[in-house]
C-alpha cells in the first residue's frame, strides 16, 4: 500500500470530521494523483486506503465478526512467516494478541494502523527505525492521520516550521518529528500511537536499543549470528516477493545484501545505476558476471526539466531533494515494471563500523557520545550560505545539531559509544533522509533496506568494537560465504578480505588513500578554503535554469518561502545561482524543491 487517510473524530464531531475525510481524499487525488482503493466507515474513525503507481498493495480489511480493521503501508513481515499481501492473517492476529504483541513480532519497512471497534481506539504502530514515514495533525479536537505530510497541509491553514525548514536547506532533511509545517508531526520510530475521541491516548515505544545486549558477540559467533540472520531475512522477502531484484554496486553494502540472497540459495537479480565508466559500475559487472547473476546496468539521463521535478514533488511531498530524486525515480519505474521488490542495502555500514572516527581516541568505551564533534563532523554543511535567513530566526548548526544528537541518545550513556553513534545515526540518517527515499519509492511498488530489518539490526548492534571495526565482521561473511565477494577488489584497488600477513600486500592501494585523507585534513585545518564551485555549463542547475517553469517558480514575485525566510536574501542567492561558479548548488536544490511544495499546495488549495 502506498498511503493512507484517516480521520479520528472528536467528541460529538462525526460531521467536521466527516468533511475533512472527504477533503482529504480529494486533496490526495490532486496531489498525489492517487484514487482510492478501499474506504471504510465507522462510528470511530473514517479510513481510506491508496495502491501504490503499480496498483500493489492491499486495501483496508475488516472483519465482520468483530468490527476491527487493519491498514498495512510499506513492506511488512510477521515472524510467523507471512508477510505484506496477506493482511488478513494479520488482522487476525491483531483480534488474537492486540496492536502491542503484534508490533513486537512484525519487522520490516512500515506503518500499520489498526481500529478496535469495542474499545474505539485507532493504534498506529511504526516500524523500529521510523522509517516509513507516517504523520499526524489535529484540527478542531479530530486528529488525521496519513503517509503523506502535503495532504494533511492541505486540510487547512499551514504555517512554516522554521526549524524544519533550515534542516531541509542544509541538510536535504527535516529531524525529530518536524515537517515544513508546524501543524504536522511526524511519527516517532518503534512507536505505538492510540488515538481516540479526536485526541492522542497514549504512546509508547515498543523497542528500545536498550533491548540489546551490546558487545554480547565476538569473532566467529558474530559471524555465525549475522550470517543466520541474514539468510533467515533474505528468506521471508523470497516467500512474499518471488522476483526479487538486489542492488549491486562496487561497495561493502551491496555485496553484503547479495551474499545474503547467496547464502539462502535464492533466486534473485541484481541492479546498478551509474555513468558506464564509474568505478562502482565496473566493479558491480565483474561481480555479477564471477557469480553468474543476471545484472542490469541503468544510466539515468539528465535532470533537466521542471516536469521531472513535479513528477518527484508528487511521490516525495517536496521532502527531499527534487533533483537528486528525479534520477531515482526513472530508476526505480524501470525497475517496478519487471520485479516485485526492490531491495538495497542502505544503513549496512552500522556492520561495519563506518564513521567511527570521529570517536577516537575512545573507539569502543562507555563514556557518553560527543555530540559537539558528531554534529560538526557528521551535520553540519560546510557549504551553506546562511543570508537566506532572517536573523532573528537564524539558527547555529553547530548547536542545534549537537542538540538533536543529545535527545536522540538520552539515557545510552552507559552503552558503549560506538552503540551510541549507531543508534544516532540510525534515528537521523536512516528515518529522516534515507527514510524519505524509501517512503518516496513505496509510492511507486515495494522496496526496502535490507539492513534495516530488526532481526539483522540486532546481531549487528549486539557485535562487540572489535568485531565491526574496519568492516571485519563483512570481511569474515564474504570470505565464508562465497571467495568471489571477499577477493574482488572494490572500487578503490582493495579486496573485501580479512588483512592478514599472507594477504597484507592486497591492500597497497590504502597506503595513497589514507595518506591522502590525513593531508586533506591537515590541510583543511591550517589552511582552510572555500568548498569548490561548479563550473560545468551541464550542471543539473544551469540545465534546469533553462526550463521556463523553473525560472517561473523562482521569480521573486511567486516566492512563497519567502513568507519565512529573507526576501532579500533569497533573492540574491537565486541571482547568483544563474552562474555556472556557484557554491551552493545543494542549497539551491533544496530551496528550489522547498518552493515548487509550497506553491503546489497553494495550488490545490485554490482548486477546491
Amino acid at each position: 500500500m502506498a498511503n493512507f487517510l484517516i480521520v479520528v473524530p472528536g467528541v460529538n464531531a462525526r460531521a467536521a470530521a466527516e468533511e475533512r475525510f472527504r477533503r482529504g481524499i480529494q486533496m490526495t487525488k490532486l496531489l498525489k494523483a492517487q484514487q482510492p482503493s478501499g474506504i471504510h466507515e465507522s462510528d470511530f474513525a473514517f479510513v481510506a486506503t491508496f495502491p501504490r503507481k503499480n496498483g500493489s498493495g492491499t486495501p483496508v480489511v475488516v472483519d465482520a465478526a468483530t468490527g476491527n480493521w487493519l491498514v498495512a503501508v510499506g513492506t511488512w513481515f510477521h515472524e510467523a512467516g507471512y508477510g505484506s499481501g496477506q493482511e488478513e492473517q494479520l488482522l487476525k492476529r491483531f483480534n488474537e494478541v492486540g496492536a502491542d504483541q503484534l508490533a513486537r513480532e512484525t519487522e520490516g519497512f512500515f506503518a500499520i494502523v489498526t481500529g478496535h471497534a469495542a474499545s474505539r481506539e485507532v493504534t498506529v504502530i511504526v516500524d523500529v527505525v521510523g522509517t516509513l514515514h507516517c504523520y499526524a495533525r489535529t484540527i478542531d479536537g479530530t486528529v488525521a492521520l496519513s503517509a503523506s505530510s502535503l495532504v494533511l497541509a492541505a486540510l487547512d491553514d499551514v504555517t512554516l516550521d522554521a526549524v524544519g525548514c533550515q534542516e531541509f536547506l542544509q541538510t536535504a532533511a527535516m529531524y525529530e518529528d518536524r515537517t515544513y509545517f508546524n501543524e504536522v508531526r511526524k511519527l516517532d520510530a518503534s512507536r505505538c500511537y492510540r488515538y481516540s475521541n479526536g485526541i492522542l491516548k497514549s504512546q509508547h515505544r515498543y523497542w528500545h536499543v536498550t533491548d540489546l545486549a551490546p558487545d554480547s558477540l565476538d569473532g566467529e559467533a558474530s559471524v555465525v549470528a549475522m550470517r543466520e540472520a541474514m539468510a533467515g531475512a533474505a528468506r521471508k522477502i523470497g516467500a512474499v516477493f518471488p522476483r526479487t531484484v538486489v542492488d549491486l554496486t562496487g561497495g561493502y553494502d551491496s555485496r553484503a545484501g547479495v551474499a545474503a540472497f547467496l547464502d539462502a540459495k535464492l533466486p534473485f537479480r541484481t541492479a546498478v545505476a551509474g555513468l558506464p565508466d564509474d568505478p562502482d559500475i565496473l566493479v558491480s559487472r565483474r561481480l555479477a558476471d564471477q557469480l553468474g547473476l543476471d545484472h542490469r546496468h541503468f544510466q539515468p539521463g539528465p535532470v533537466s526539466t521542471f516536469a521531472q521535478l513535479q513528477q518527484a514533488l508528487e511521490l516525495t511531498d517536496g521532502e527531499c531533494d527534487l533533483v537528486d530524486y528525479a534520477r531515482i525515480y526513472e530508476v526505480q519505474s524501470d525497475l517496478a515494471a519487471r520485479f516485485d521488490v526492490s531491495i538495497n542495502s542502505y544503513s549496512g555500514e552500522i556492520g561495519r563500523g563506518y564513521g567511527w572516527e570521529v570517536l577516537m581516541p575512545n573507539t569502543g568505551k562507555r563514556t557518553p557520545l560527543d555530540s559537539a564533534k558528531v554534529a560538526l563532523r557528521r551535520f553540519v554543511n560546510p557549504t551553506y550560505d546562511s543570508s537566506v535567513v532572517p536573523p532573528q530566526i537564524r539558527m547555529n548548526p553547530a548547536t542545534h545539531f549537537r542538540d538533536v544528537i543529545a535527545r536522540a541518545d538520552e539515557g545510552l550513556a552507559a552503552l558503549p559509544n560506538t552503540l551510541q553513534y549507531d543508534y544516532c545515526m540510525t534515528l537521523m540518517r536512516c528515518q529522516r533522509w534515507y527514510g524519505r527515499i524509501a517512503s518516496s519509492t513505496n509510492q511507486l511498488w515495494p522496496c526496502m533496506s535490507f539492513f534495516l530489518l530488526r532481526s539483522i539490526i540486532k546481531p549487528m548492534l549486539e557485535t562487540n568494537t572489535r568485531s565491526r571495526e574496519n568492516s571485519l565482521l563483512f570481511r569474515r561473511i564474504f570470505l565464508a560465504i562465497h571467495p568471489v565477494l571477499a577477493n574482488e577488489p572494490m572500487a578503490r584497488g582493495y579486496p573485501p578480505l580479512p588483512a592478514t600477513w599472507k594477504t597484507i600486500y592486497r591492500f597497497w592501494p590504502l597506503i595513497p588513500l589514507y595518506g591522502g585523507k590525513v593531508l586533506d585534513r591537515l590541510r583543511r585545518r591550517f589552511f582552510p578554503r572555500r568548498a569548490s564551485t561548479v563550473t560545468s555549463l551541464d550542471s543539473p542547475r544551469m540545465r534546469l535554469w533553462q526550463d521556463s517553469a523553473v525560472q517561473q517558480a523562482l521569480h521573486p514575485s511567486r516566492l512563497l518561502s519567502t513568507k519565512l525566510l529573507d526576501e532579500e536574501g533569497v533573492t540574491r542567492f537565486l541571482e547568483r545561482s544563474k552562474q555556472p561558479e556557484f557554491d551552493f548548488s545543494g542549497q539551491w536544490s533544496n530551496l528550489l524543491s522547498l518552493e515548487m511544495t509550497l506553491q503546489r499546495l497553494k495550488s490545490v488549495k485554490g482548486e477546491t
